[in-house]
């Protein structure tokens, strides 16, 4: 899991090799020589860090590895990310997502909108954003100049405008469907600790009642206990969950759901989402790697 810590003049030489690093490819399509790209990256890169000054900066480690770096902004009820970004070395592995997943759950908590920006060309950036809950606010880029790169990185050829994004806060009781639709995914317990959601049960209607079961993986010896869980574009939901099993890989929990049969939310079968029988936890999905 990724560990966040303040960032110091110790990493200057980290934090410039990462802009650097995560710049390469679009710079590259400028067509500059050595000397020129380097100029300019060191001046965007200036920029940046003048224009971060008085935020919130802290670099992104795994298991001691500085891989990353987040940097928020903060005003009234809505919290800026200014900067994410992981070393493409050490992308594809789901840090990314924790982290933010991390700042959606801090912010949350406090009632606060997360915003941040995404270059119109990055669709592979805002695919993730969109699974994570942010929605366009101002999809003209017109308020492009907030943000990330209200610090420097949208000069040079060629580049696009930014569209921003808000993640709102969200309170409401998830249905059988958000939990089907979360399975696969990393949920944030108490940050940086998180469970994984293995399965969901088809819906069973009895009675007026409906009853379905969630399976998560947690840490290895996570006792029962009812937790607070972050769900993806859903909010924070209070869980019971019982242990059912434990494994090299960790604890497999159970809870079961039980709501008035007012709405149903039923939906047909999918063999692509594995119910609670036999051994769930070996066999959904694991969450996005994206970032």
């Amino acid at each position: 899991m990724p560990v966040l810590r303040p960032t110091t003049t110790a990493d200057a030489a980290f934090v410039a090799d990462l802009y650097a690093a995560t710049r390469a490819t679009e710079v590259a399509a400028f067509g500059w020589d050595d000397a020129t790209t380097a100029a300019f990256l060191r001046g965007q890169h200036a920029a940046r860090e003048a224009a971060f000054a008085g935020s919130r900066d802290e670099v992104v480690e795994v298991e001691g590895l500085a891989v990353g770096r987040l940097v928020r902004g903060h005003e009234p009820g809505v919290v800026r990310v200014l900067d994410v970004a992981v070393h493409p070395d050490h992308q594809g592995r789901g840090t990314g997502t924790a982290v933010l997943r991390r700042v959606l759950t801090e912010a949350h908590a406090s009632g606060d909108v997360v915003r941040l920006h995404v270059r119109a060309t990055n669709v592979r950036a805002a695919a993730l954003y969109a699974r994570l809950g942010f929605v366009p606010v101002d999809a003209d880029g017109s308020d492009a100049g907030e943000g990330a790169d209200a610090a420097g990185t949208a000069a040079g050829p060629g580049t696009a405008l930014d569209v921003l994004l808000e993640a709102p806060p969200v309170n409401r009781v998830a249905t059988w469907s958000d939990w089907r639709a979360a399975v696969g995914a990393d949920v944030a317990v108490e940050p940086p600790v998180t469970w994984t959601v293995r399965a969901c049960s088809e819906r069973r209607s009895s009675a007026g009642w409906a009853t379905w079961d969630v399976t998560f993986r947690a840490p290895l010896g996570t006792d029962q206990q009812t937790v607070v869980l972050d769900l993806p574009g859903v909010g924070p939901q209070a869980v019971l969950a019982v242990p059912s099993r434990a494994d090299a890989d960790g604890t497999v929990l159970v809870a079961t759901f039980v709501v008035p049969d007012e709405t149903p939310d039923a939906a047909p079968a999918d063999p692509t989402h594995p119910t609670t029988d036999g051994t769930p936890g070996d066999t959904a999905p694991d969450a996005g790697t994206e970032a």
